[in-house]
């Protein structure tokens, strides 16, 4: 992702993201017993990991200036971090 310049993006993005989430909880539901618990595990830290980044996300309602380029930053961070989490836990199910 490019490095966001609105809330608006950021938002979009973490949008986009729990429908991913939601596509790998389908297919999840349809693995074997053994494996699901596998998947589960998996698709639940990034459900955590989204979260954390859309509270990050809510802060930016009180950011202005420099807090917005921290928040920004921080975010872009975050959303690499969960972007590589997503990619890896998809990797599982091929």
């Amino acid at each position: 992702m490019s490095e966001p310049n609105s809330k608006g993006e950021m938002e979009q993005k973490l949008a986009e993201m729990g429908s991913k989430i939601d596509e790998l909880k389908g297919k999840a539901s349809q693995a074997s017993e053994e494996r699901k618990a596998e998947l589960d595990q998996q698709i639940n830290q990034l459900q955590e990991k989204k979260e954390a980044l859309q509270q990050r996300l809510n802060d930016l309602q009180e950011a202005t200036g420099e807090a917005w380029d921290e928040v920004k930053s921080g975010f872009q961070s975050a959303w690499d971090e969960l972007n590589q989490a997503f990619e890896k836990a998809k990797d599982q199910f091929k």
